[in-house]
């Protein structure tokens, strides 16, 4: 992580030792600076360094051009900004080139210091606002997830995800205690067939399965389920179905409620309705 007082990373690679020297002089006072002297080494060294800001490559280098090198860099570190070194006189040839490669910014050799010190501060400023921006990203996205956990983890009805043969691949706390087991990961260990195990009648799960495939989504499902103890419970499904990109089916997900209660209640009501 960057501190107020340490200096961003500069990486510059060049087969030609007085041009990376030059490179060196440059930038040493204002960057901390690394130098390769082929593609391969540079990949070595940003495996070493992720957190590069920019990096100046030439083009025209033995082992590996600088265009392969920047197109594997867009892969692997993509926030560190590329720039370019290119001889060829021919723009038409420098922009298919840069576009290729996925740089920032190419400089035609020879160039003066000025343009050189320009080109790589604003290479240095736009790797910090991808920085910051990709930090404020990852913290709204920790909130998120953390948001998302607390309401799993504390949801008063079971959440799951289910394959299609019928064993949970997600389960909440509540889906287990639903069950009566201790845990979600022992729920998910100890059930790997939920027509056998959880459904008291085994053709209440097969009706189930008929109005998935037909509508896509249940509501308000209502069947007798075992728990672990052997004691019958009502419960109460909303599931729907999940389709791969390739629009095959690949499972259910969905909630559970224990309505036990509630069709006691119901069944003495009807009770006394009778009497």
């Amino acid at each position: 992580m960057m501190t107020p007082m340490s200096k961003l990373k500069l990486l510059v690679v060049d087969d030609d030792p007085s041009s990376l020297q030059m490179l060196q002089r440059t930038f040493y006072s204002d960057y901390e600076v690394f130098r390769a002297s082929s593609a391969i080494e540079a990949l070595t060294i940003l495996a070493e360094h992720r957190d590069i800001a920019v990096a100046i490559s030439d083009q025209n280098m033995p082992e590996m051009l600088g265009t392969e090198l920047f197109n594997q860099m867009a892969v692997n570190y993509p926030n560190t900004i590329r720039i370019l070194f290119t001889a060829s006189p021919n723009t038409a040839d420098i922009i298919r080139t840069v576009n290729s490669s996925q740089a920032f910014r190419y400089l035609a050799k020879p160039c003066n210091v000025s343009q050189l010190r320009d080109a790589v501060q604003q290479g240095m400023d736009m790797y910090i606002l991808l920085t910051n921006r990709t930090q404020a990203l990852e913290s709204q996205l920790a909130s998120a997830e953390a948001r998302y956990r607390m309401i799993f983890e504390s949801a008063v009805e079971g959440i799951f995800q289910a394959t299609v043969d019928g064993r949970y691949i997600v389960a909440n706390p509540m889906l287990a205690k639903i069950y009566g087991y201790d845990s979600a990961d022992e729920l998910k260990t100890s059930v790997t067939n939920l027509n056998q195990q959880l459904y008291v009648f085994p053709t209440r799960r097969q009706e189930l399965m008929l109005i998935l495939a037909e509508r896509g989504s249940v509501t308000n499902f209502e069947s007798e389920a075992m728990r672990r103890d052997g004691r019958v419970i009502w419960v109460s499904e909303n599931i729907r179905a999940m389709h791969g990109n390739d629009g095959k089916l690949i499972g259910f997900e969905g909630t559970v409620q224990n309505i036990t209660a509630r069709k006691q209640a119901e069944n003495e009501s009807q009770l006394l309705q009778k009497l």
